[in-house]
């Protein structure tokens, strides 16, 4: 935006020195001119000029009328087109010191009224009429004002079309109402103080009256004009924030308008939370970005407490002040929400005037508007969050009920089919056939069993009712019952690295074992090939256990979500496998509940290794304790949504009945299995 308003003031300046061009050409037009009157009016176009000026506001940007138009008219008649402009320049040179205005803002002013009064004397000259009792010279009078009221329409509308980013007709059409007035007030006035000037030098003073009941009146209409654009940008900016639902781009918007409300350069909106954590966004001619933590820190120190208010840039200290966007003023309000508090900063490149107050409370409102309106969008995030945590909830329930049905199907129909056969061929079945479909029959009873004992494992720890004998557990015969226990399926892959004779732990023998036995079931299902390394290793009152495969390996991302229950990352080896997603959620449970942790990482050579951590055995055995334990925020809660307290409701029929066999609700609560 800066070149291009750079480049709308040289095509203004080259406009202008074609228009100075042509007053040369026409040579002077009025005689020798007096000093005194040189002088008397230069003073009176400054003094003018310095009077306070009314606001005239559009969107963010603003601008300025002065009484110094009602001189036009007199400076083309009686002292020249050439003093005319350089008394002109020369005032706004001084209010533009007065004002303070930004370099950019103060040159684009310069040229735009340089070649306001350039083109308002290049007019007066073509009509070569000079005596103020002409009707003509009027006539001319009125046109040069007309000149210069069209260059400051046009210029405006220019500038406010590469500002706002809108098209120049529809800001042409924005201007031309302040044009008429501005012509029509210029030019009766003008002409009237014209022809009081023909009678006496002081006659003009007699419209000082006039014009201060006009300045008063009109200065509280355009009061009363810029508090009801404020209120109607007030309620703008907040019906623009409505149908927001991201953070980030609600404090972009909640900056942009802002910035808007209080005719700001730039603004920043900044979220600060109750540990401290901050989040900001700055805007300004360069768009919309993230605020340096720098700004922020530097921001919260400079509005200090408080609701709202407005500062002047020597009201800010100065190693402040550099690390703040650059400003005259600067806007500000604070409001506090339910889970935030909301800094809001607009930094404006105007000096404070009469309106500081009234900026602050329509500021003050917007934030606590905005305030509002995070509350609910963060309101919103969360029930966006539970509602897809409930929506992949009931994904994996179905996979799991799926999954689980497969598992009990499985070890069912091979035993019934075993069953069926020897009772089909009775003797005719020959003894060696007889005995594999026995031995069959019973391992897929044992395999059955082991799901089902994992199912009620899980139900008791969902009723905190699971029982837990803490005795020294000696871990070499541990891990060689395990190796047995495998070695029909994985041959003489499982391995023991080094030898654990001489450790033992603190934990429930059968908790242990089944927590082994899970991840060793883990690995041969995923790790197909290679070894799998069970070790001990003493680290201080700690023994870590740990099983070490050499499969694909576990992304780091997941390391946590694989604890999770139902959560099956290859639902591919899941089908080929066998599985239902619970087995190493289980194993962590009962980690937690045997005092200890289970953790997992990748192994150096590839692969996944999970470490179980639990409490080295204590020498005395008056320590063995025999306990129900009832958490009270047992791990595998803190793994599922907090929706998922219960994640089957049909575990309350879990139960062993009195003859010691297991009630088949239980086909549709859980089952074994990893969740890789």
């Amino acid at each position: 935006m800066r070149a291009r308003v750079l480049t709308l003031a040289a095509g203004e300046f080259a406009l202008a020195g074609a228009g100075l061009w042509v007053i040369a050409r026409q040579g002077p037009l009025t005689g020798d001119v007096s000093v005194p009157v040189l002088a008397g009016y230069t003073a009176a176009v400054i003094v003018l000029a310095l009077l306070p000026r009314m606001f005239v506001e559009f969107r963010r940007h603003s601008f300025l009328l002065t009484p110094a138009d009602v001189l036009i008219l007199a400076g083309l008649f009686h002292v020249g087109t050439w003093w005319f402009i350089a008394a002109g320049m020369l005032a706004e040179c001084v209010g533009a010191l007065r004002h303070r205005q930004p370099a950019l803002k103060a040159l684009f002013n310069t040229v735009h009224m340089f070649g306001g009064l350039v083109a308002a004397a290049t007019t007066f000259a073509l009509f070569g009429r000079t005596d103020p009792l002409d009707p003509y010279a009027w006539v001319a009078g009125v046109a040069a004002i007309a000149a210069c009221v069209l260059w400051d329409l046009l210029s405006t509308a220019a500038v406010l079309a590469i500002a706002e980013g809108r098209p120049f007709r529809a800001m042409v059409a924005e201007c031309i109402p302040a044009a008429i007035v501005g012509l029509v007030f210029s030019s009766t006035l003008g002409l009237a103080a014209l022809l009081l000037f023909e009678q006496t030098m002081l006659a003009p003073l007699l419209f000082a009256p006039v014009l201060a009941v006009v300045f008063v009146s009109t200065r509280a209409v355009a009061q009363q004009r810029v508090e009801r654009q404020h209120i109607e940008r007030l309620h703008t900016a907040s019906s623009n924030l409505a149908e927001l639902v991201d953070l980030s781009e609600m404090l972009g918007k909640i900056a942009g308008e802002a910035r808007t409300l209080v005719t700001g350069a730039s603004a920043v909106s900044c979220l600060v939370r109750p540990d401290g954590q901050r989040v900001g966004i700055l805007v300004d001619d360069g768009g919309v970005r993230a605020a340096s933590p720098v700004l922020l820190e530097t921001l919260i120190q400079t509005v200090g407490p408080g609701q709202g208010g407005e500062l002047a840039t020597g009201d800010v200290p100065r190693h402040f002040r550099q690390q703040l966007p650059p400003f005259l003023s600067l806007s500000w309000a604070a409001m506090t929400g339910q889970s935030a508090t909301l800094v809001l900063v607009v930094f404006r490149e105007l000096p404070g005037d009469e309106h500081e107050g009234h900026r602050s409370h329509v500021l003050t409102a917007f934030a606590n508007h905005a305030t509002t309106v995070i509350d609910n969008v963060e309101l919103h995030a969360e029930v966006r969050q539970a509602l897809e945590q409930q929506l992949a909830l009931n994904r994996q329930k179905g996979e799991f009920v799926a999954a689980v049905s497969h598992e009990l199907r499985t070890p069912l129909a091979a035993m019934l089919g075993s069953v069926q056969t020897i009772k089909r061929l009775a003797d005719r079945l020959p003894d060696d056939e007889r005995e594999r479909l026995l031995d069959m029959g019973l391992s897929q009873g044992v395999r059955l069993k082991s799901l089902i004992d994992d199912l009620l494992l899980i139900a008791a720890a969902d009723h905190h009712d699971l029982r837990v004998e803490r005795v020294a557990v000696p871990l070499a015969p541990l891990f060689a019952d395990v190796c047995q226990q495998f070695r029909p399926l994985t041959g003489d892959r499982v391995e023991v690295r080094p030898t654990a004779d001489d450790l033992a732990v603190m934990a429930d023998s059968e908790k242990l074992r089944r927590i082994l036995s899970n991840l060793v079931d883990n690995a041969r299902k995923y790790a197909p090939d290679g070894p799998i390394v069970l070790e001990a290793r003493r680290s201080g009152s700690k023994v870590e256990v740990s099983v070490r495969d050499h499969g694909p390996g576990i992304r780091p991302e997941d390391h946590e979500r694989v604890f999770e229950r139902f959560v099956q990352l290859d639902q591919s080896s899941t089908r080929r496998q066998g599985g239902t997603g619970l087995g190493l959620s289980l194993c962590r449970e009962l980690a937690h509940r045997l005092g200890g942790s289970l953790t997992i990482e990748d192994a150096p050579l590839g692969g996944a290794r999970f470490i179980l951590t639990l409490s080295a055995a204590i020498t005395d055995a008056s320590s063995t304790s025999a306990v129900v334990d009832r958490p009270a925020a047992p791990a595998i809660a803190r793994t599922r949504p907090a929706a998922m307290a219960r994640p089957v409701e049909m575990t309350r029929s879990a139960a062993i009945q009195a003859d010691g066999t297991t009630t088949t609700a239980l086909v549709a609560v859980a089952g074994e299995g990893d969740a890789r």
